[in-house]
C-alpha cells in the first residue's frame, strides 16, 4: 500500500501530468490557429447566404394588341399571372367583325409588391449571385479578413416584364462584377460585416 506513494512513483506521476498538460496545450493551440484563417469555402458559404445586391427596373404594365411584341408580352404576362405576381385585365378598344384592338393592363399583386418592389416605381428583376472567391487577405491585429469576390446577376420571374426606354427593353448587365466584403472573427466563428 505504501509503495504507491514513494518518491519514484510521485516523480513519474508528475512527469505524466506535465506531458498531458503540454499535449493539451499543443492540441488547443493548433485548433485555435486553424479557426483564425478564413477559408475560401467558408467565405463562399457566408457570402452566398448574406450577400444582397439586386438589379431593379420599371416594369411594363400596359400594352396593346397592335404592339409588335404582343404575343411575347402576353406569354410573359400569363406566366407572371400563373405565378401569382400580376392580374391581367383585357379591355376592348376598337375593331369590327371579331377582330379588334385590345389594351392589356397588368396589376401587381400584394405578394409581388411585398417581395419585389424596391421603391420609385421599380421592381427587383435580378439578384446578384456570388460566382467565385478571388482572394482573401487576413489582418491578424484586428481579427478581420477582406474577401475579394465576383458575382453575376440571376434573373427572377419579373425579368421578362421589364419596361422599355426609347423602344429598347432595359436589361441588367450580363457581365461579371467584382466586389469586396469584410469579415470579423468572433468566438463563435466568422461573420460578414454589414
Amino acid at each position: 500500500m505504501f509503495a504507491l506513494y514513494n518518491s519514484k512513483n510521485i516523480l513519474i506521476m508528475k512527469q505524466l501530468l506535465k506531458l498531458s498538460f503540454f499535449t493539451f496545450l499543443l492540441i488547443s493551440t493548433h485548433a485555435c490557429k486553424s479557426q483564425t484563417k478564413l477559408s475560401s469555402e467558408k467565405a463562399m458559404t457566408i457570402l452566398t447566404k448574406n450577400f444582397k445586391v439586386s438589379c431593379s427596373k420599371r416594369l411594363l404594365f400596359s400594352f396593346n394588341s397592335y404592339n409588335k411584341q404582343y404575343n411575347t408580352n402576353m406569354r410573359n404576362a400569363t406566366s407572371a399571372e400563373k405565378n401569382g405576381l400580376v392580374t391581367i385585365n383585357k379591355r376592348f378598344i376598337s375593331g369590327i367583325g371579331g377582330g379588334g384592338r385590345y389594351e392589356i393592363t397588368l396589376r401587381p399583386t400584394e405578394a409581388m409588391k411585398s417581395e419585389y418592389f424596391v421603391g420609385n416605381k421599380k421592381y427587383r428583376i435580378a439578384d446578384g449571385v456570388v460566382t467565385e472567391i478571388l482572394g482573401i487577405s487576413h489582418d491578424k491585429n484586428t481579427n478581420k479578413a477582406t474577401v475579394r469576390f465576383s458575382y453575376k446577376y440571376r434573373t427572377n420571374d419579373l425579368y421578362y416584364l421589364r419596361g422599355k426606354i426609347h423602344g429598347k427593353r432595359v436589361a441588367c448587365s450580363t457581365e461579371t462584377f467584382e466586389d469586396e466584403a469584410t469579415f470579423t472573427l468572433y468566438d463563435t466563428g466568422w461573420r460578414l460585416d454589414k
